[in-house]
């Protein structure tokens, strides 16, 4: 099972995402990205869990390996698209 929690997103007149999004996912009972803990001087404006992974990273991860998209830059504009930013989130 893979759960995705991607928090709200402030978005321009150009709709272009303005702040980058976070995504953390489980996979066999692992977390893949980086856990910023819980405790109050953790959490984002106190309340939520910080922002650590941007999406593009998984999502790019599974574009290449699972779909075959070989120019991350064209499918999100804006992305370097490094391999060494992938999550192993296809293993």
């Amino acid at each position: 099972m893979i759960a995705i929690l991607l928090p709200d997103c402030a978005v321009s007149n150009r709709n272009r995402i303005e702040r980058k999004s976070s995504v953390a996912y489980v996979r066999g009972g692992k977390v893949y990205g980086d856990w910023p803990g819980l405790k109050s001087d953790q959490l984002y404006e106190g309340r939520d869990l910080a922002l650590t992974t941007d999406f593009r990273d998984v999502f790019g991860e599974i574009a290449a390996k699972h779909l075959g998209a070989t120019n991350l830059r064209a499918v999100f504009p804006g992305y370097d698209g490094s391999v060494s930013k992938f999550r192993g989130v296809l293993g």
